[in-house]
């Protein structure tokens, strides 16, 4: 559950993840090929259709929630691990200004 204004991960991990938000309207931030920040929509579409997202080993990622509402977000890992690396108050982080006051 990600409260309104809430954020999760903005790191790189060695498992791999699937991420399904139930309902809300999450974002998941990413790195693109020419390592530019990409801000994909989580939630269900208008029809109430979901879509899940795959996070590939060591890929960086962010989720955050700019609405008002909170929301739920399910994930899948291929293993247990342990092994990553936080962006979190790092110029690498990938969390837009107004979420950083949350942390």
């Amino acid at each position: 559950m990600f409260e309104p204004g809430g954020y999760g991960g903005d790191h790189a991990h060695e498992r791999q993840e699937l991420m399904l938000a139930t309902n809300g309207n999450p974002i998941l931030l990413h790195r693109n090929a020419e390592n530019k920040i990409v801000r994909t929509p989580m939630g269900p579409d208008e029809e109430g259709n979901l879509s899940a997202f795959f996070v590939p080993s060591w890929a960086p990622h962010a989720v955050i929630n700019p609405s008002d509402q909170p929301t739920t977000l399910y994930e899948i890992r291929d293993r247990v691990s342990a092994d990553f690396t936080s962006f979190d108050s790092t110029p690498e982080s990938m969390l837009p200004a107004d979420f950083r006051e949350f942390r």
